[in-house]
């Protein structure tokens, strides 16, 4: 038997021994009820803390311990009447107003959750939870800017925690805020970006003029971000600049056929000797780059495509998709997102996406990548059985580009297709799990013209934005 599950057998125990015995020590019971909860007894900790409170009414700690084993167990109206008892047993504190804000938050009525984290803040100004709650309403509230500010009054009462530029960041980004955001990214640098503790012989770039200079644009992020980031680098070489790309080992292929000017290297441990060498000017992390290149919206460029995945392999696709679709556009879809962090809030359900599934002037072409791949039906979604796309981005990219359009969620896929330039309809969630970088207010995408964003109304519910592309999928394709 593992520990936690003798310790619950043990709290059960004593749980049984204070009910037969008709305890009335309320502080016992206070104890028993907090340590059942900790290990899910949630029936009996529900009893324990109502015992608690019949015998000490007074108790504001067991009132609110009560509505978070109520919210726990998705009792929500008795979580609720737990916390508001507790704000009337004390009024002057923060703390039920905070869980009531989470509660609220929890049932997606986010203006109720602002008003009672408000509420909490009217109380304690100085608790460094509240304001982390209040930046995260108002990020749901679409109010980055506001939310950036409250991220930025947790950081002030909390100097140590280091995960605040990872919170900030994002925010920045989505309000329009550039400068401010570029400079908050450069503290997401980890050694770990690049490869562990190993310090690069080259000085780090701050936007010096590089004309017959060599820079390192060194790996950052995940493999979309990487291809988006890539974009950026015409602008360097515009300047007269040598650039040795740095990026994952499955990308090489495509991005040193798409920039033959670049040396093209492998993230590996230790670096590639063309990271380290001798003849290096400057090293950047390649997402970085962009407070020098793209310190404004009006500083993106506008150029169609630039990834060129091999023509013959395009060729070779699009003939057997012509063929197949018989006069019908051919589409690319993706639907699932394997990311272990925000992938269940990017994904669609294959059953919600039948009313574009069923239309029958589009062949639809699979281009998921991973376990989801084989989970569609092949009757209606054509599979290519010598494609994987998982392993080989540049036989992704060809599929991709042998297509009249995309459609797909927020993945490596969505990437590709905008730096194709090829039309591309990306379904995203309304705020947890969207990158920052899709700017859905802006239309086209910035970083992608091609790239057209449709936005959740409410979290977790896809049938307004599918509803939107299935409109979308009746006109004329956007041009790039």
């Amino acid at each position: 038997m593992t520990q936690p599950a003798s310790d619950a057998m043990a709290l059960f125990a004593a749980y049984r021994r204070m009910s037969e015995d008709g305890s009335t020590d309320a502080v016992a019971w206070f104890s028993l009820a907090d340590r059942l909860a900790r290990v899910k007894r949630w029936a009996e900790a529900i009893d324990a803390f109502r015992r608690t409170l019949a015998l000490e009414p007074t108790n504001t700690a067991a009132r609110l311990k009560l509505g978070s084993v109520y919210a726990a167990v998705n009792q929500i109206a008795d979580a609720k009447t737990a916390f508001e008892s507790a704000a009337n047993a004390d009024p002057a504190s923060p703390l039920p107003h905070l869980q009531l804000s989470m509660l609220a938050l929890k049932g997606g009525d986010d203006e109720t959750a602002l008003t009672h984290v408000d509420e909490a803040l009217a109380r304690d100004r100085n608790a460094v939870k509240i304001w982390q709650q209040r930046a995260h309403v108002l990020e749901k509230l679409e109010r980055p800017a506001e939310a950036a500010s409250a991220i930025k009054e947790a950081r002030a009462r909390d100097p140590g925690n280091d995960q605040y530029p990872f919170m900030l960041a994002p925010l920045q980004f989505r309000a329009g805020d550039l400068t401010h955001a570029w400079q908050t990214y450069g503290l997401l640098q980890r050694p770990w970006w690049n490869g562990g503790d190993r310090p690069l012989p080259s000085p780090h770039w701050q936007g010096e003029n590089l004309s017959g200079k060599t820079i390192v644009l060194g790996y950052d992020q995940g493999v979309g971000e990487q291809i988006m980031f890539a974009s950026m680098v015409p602008d360097l070489i515009s300047q007269g600049a040598r650039v040795v790309l740095e990026v994952e080992a499955r990308l090489v292929p495509l991005l040193q056929r798409s920039f033959p000017e670049v040396r093209v290297v492998p993230w590996q441990n230790p670096f590639h000797p063309a990271v380290t060498a001798p003849g290096v000017d400057f090293h950047c992390a390649l997402g970085y780059a962009g407070r020098w290149l793209r310190p404004s919206f009006e500083s993106f460029s506008h150029r169609k495509g630039y990834l060129k995945p091999d023509p013959d392999r395009v060729a070779h696709l699009r003939r057997r998709y012509l063929e197949r679709a018989k006069g019908r556009r051919i589409a690319g879809l993706t639907w699932f997102s394997a990311a272990p962090i925000m992938g269940e809030e990017k994904s669609i359900p294959l059953p919600a996406l039948e009313s574009l599934l069923a239309r029958d002037n589009i062949m639809w072409v699979n281009l998921q990548y991973g376990q989801a791949r084989p989970t569609i039906d092949q009757s209606r979604v054509f599979t290519e059985d010598d494609v994987d796309p998982s392993g080989n981005l540049d036989d992704a990219a060809a599929q991709a580009a042998a297509t009249d359009m995309i459609v797909t969620v927020s993945t490596v896929t969505a990437h590709i297709g905008g730096g194709l330039g090829k039309p591309a309809f990306v379904l995203l969630p309304k705020t947890k799990g969207r990158h920052w970088y899709w700017f859905p207010e802006r239309d086209p995408n910035p970083w992608y013209p091609s790239v057209h964003s449709f936005v959740q109304v409410r979290q977790d519910h896809w049938s307004d934005v599918i509803t939107a592309v299935d409109q979308a999928l009746s006109k004329p394709l956007p041009k790039n």
